[in-house]
């Protein structure tokens, strides 16, 4: 009898190994193939939006195609270029007007129903791998494609068994490999030895066909890194069966029938308050001042260990776990600054929101119940809408924005240029502020007299009224350059990290003290401000108060 609870408490040890293994493949798989048909599908919406705006097809790098090319990448998140291509799929010319040398490595694959084809190509100079989407086209005709970088495929969250020991693959229908990852790094497509998994180990396996793409994600990780985590577990098992082990097939059943998923791990972060905000300050480049901040969120584990959104926010979203902890993280947010917020009636929050807020007004209600009659105002709140996935419904947007305008608050289109409806959301929604992205601010040096990109969509953002955000702002040159073109305010390391609560409620005090504070806007002199609200500070006074406090802060 003895033998036999040994044998099935230890069975059933293996069964958990076996069901967690499992349920991180079919999650992170489903997260991979969303995210991959995503991705295919903006290219495939900017080739048809390309094909459409000229009836008379692509010709030889004409100057409007190329500028409709140019303005149409930058406004979707994925699609790392467009061009016009030939017969053969040779880059006649991309939107600076440049012939490039492509490889196609795959077949040409069609999408479904659809008259899209895709294939593997390789841009020889600079070199990258990238997924080419177009429309089919008659023999010897131009054509508009859009190029999305092999490497968008695999970025993510990856459980850390599989992240560790784990293989991960992304290939095309016809078997050519898009993306491998193997013990947490990134094979060449030539590396062929890597797909083989050793007979000698128990693999567990998860492999998923896209049902609008031709593509396919396989996943492996060897069930022993499972195994690892119920080895203490079934040790105590053995040494105590012989005295207890009736008692512990309860407690073990008890123990295993719900092993701890990345998700259930979030699910209980939330619940226990792990999720917790940090501070990135805003500053107006223009006079120096603080202008407010951006809030950042962190993971606490229970050990003090501070984990970054990179590694959670995919996850989050994609099981909808993204509405909770907003919820968590705004109350948080309101009881940190309603102190000193309410003192300082100019300072603004800015506050993240996901695809899921825009499918129902629950968002504003949330808003309504956390932040009417606070400390913090709604006149003080900005509301970012990231385009990391499209937004479900734009009628349903529009009003959800409406409804947050209507209460006072402001609304930001994040990363500007880089998203997946980018610039259309501004005509289509309505906005307040534009931020432009790291991406495009890094360009900048300080041997930069022009930066196309940055230049068009401040231009765009003075045209539509909008306040101008520069992030990622790394460099006094960057600053310069910005402040020279007019660009309000800005963030990033050349001010401050996101800094934590006590951090951030310091510089407030230090750059903006409750004397001058509360004078603010009222025309006067203070203390604080000897010229009163209308002298505007010089900038090296703001940013030596933010350099002085950077080490002690971050």
């Amino acid at each position: 009898m003895l033998a036999f609870v040994l044998v099935t408490l230890n069975a059933m040890l293996d069964r958990t190994a076996l069901d967690r293994a499992r349920a991180d493949l079919d999650a992170v798989s489903g997260v991979l193939l969303e995210q991959a048909d995503r991705h295919l599908s903006s290219a495939a919406s900017l080739v048809d939006d390309l094909s459409q705006s000229f009836d008379d097809g692509a010709t030889l790098c004409a100057p409007a195609q190329r500028e409709a090319m140019l303005s149409r990448t930058l406004v979707l998140n994925g699609v790392k270029s467009t061009a016009i291509v030939g017969p053969v799929g040779q880059v006649v010319c991309d939107p600076l007007g440049i012939s490039r040398r492509v490889e196609v490595r795959s077949s040409v694959l069609d999408a479904g129903e659809t008259d899209i084809q895709i294939a593997a190509v390789r841009f020889v100079d600079p070199p990258y791998s990238a997924v080419r989407v177009m429309r089919r086209t008659p023999p010897d005709t131009l054509a508009f494609a859009a190029f999305v970088s092999s490497s968008r495929f695999a970025a993510g969250y990856l459980p850390p068994h599989l992240a560790k020991a784990g293989l991960v693959r992304i290939q095309l229908s016809d078997g050519t490999m898009l993306v491998q990852i193997r013990e947490g790094h990134v094979a060449r497509e030539t590396d062929e030895d890597l797909v083989a998994l050793s007979d000698s180990v128990r693999w567990v396996r998860d492999a998923r066909k896209s049902e609008r793409f031709p593509l396919e994600v396989t996943l492996a990780v060897p069930l022993a890194e499972y195994l690892h985590d119920v080895e203490e577990l079934r040790s105590i098992v053995n040494i105590a069966a012989a005295a207890v082990g009736f008692v512990m097939i309860g407690l073990i059943f008890h123990l295993t029938t719900q092993p701890p998923s990345p998700a259930s791990e979030i699910e209980r972060g939330i619940r226990n308050g792990e999720f917790v905000p940090f501070y990135q300050p805003v500053i107006d480049i223009q006079n120096g001042r603080l202008a407010g901040c951006e809030v950042l969120i962190r993971w606490r584990k229970p050990d003090g260990t501070i984990v970054s959104p990179g590694a959670f926010i995919g996850l989050a979203e994609a099981t909808g776990l993204a509405i909770p902890m907003t919820r968590a993280l705004m109350e948080k947010t309101r009881d940190e600054l309603a102190a000193a917020y309410e003192k300082r009636p100019q300072l603004k929050v800015s506050i993240n929101l996901f695809d899921d807020h825009f499918d129902n007004l629950g968002i504003v209600k949330d808003v309504q119940t956390i932040f009417d009659g606070a400390g913090v105002r709604y006149d003080q709140l900005v509301f970012e809408i990231t385009e990391r996935q499209p937004l479900p419904n734009i009628d349903k947007a529009k009003v959800i924005i409406r409804r947050l305008r209507d209460l006072g608050a402001r609304v930001a289109l994040d990363d500007a240029g880089t998203g997946h409806g980018g610039l259309a959301y501004l005509q289509q929604l309505g906005m307040d502020v534009i931020k432009i992205d790291k991406l495009f601010i890094d360009q900048i040096d300080a041997e930069t007299t022009s930066a196309p990109i940055v230049d068009a969509l401040i231009d765009i953002g003075r045209r539509m009224g909008m306040l101008v955000i520069a992030e990622g702002v790394e460099t006094f040159d960057q600053v310069h350059y910005l402040r020279q073109r007019g660009v309000e305010q800005a963030q990033g390391y050349v001010f401050a990290p996101a800094l934590s609560t006590k951090s951030y409620l310091d510089l407030l005090e230090r750059m903006d003290p409750i004397d001058r504070a509360t004078t603010a806007g009222s025309g006067g002199a203070s203390s604080g401000d000897p010229a009163g609200e209308g002298a505007a500070r010089p900038w090296p006074t703001a940013a030596g108060a933010i350099g002085r406090d950077r080490a002690r802060a971050a």
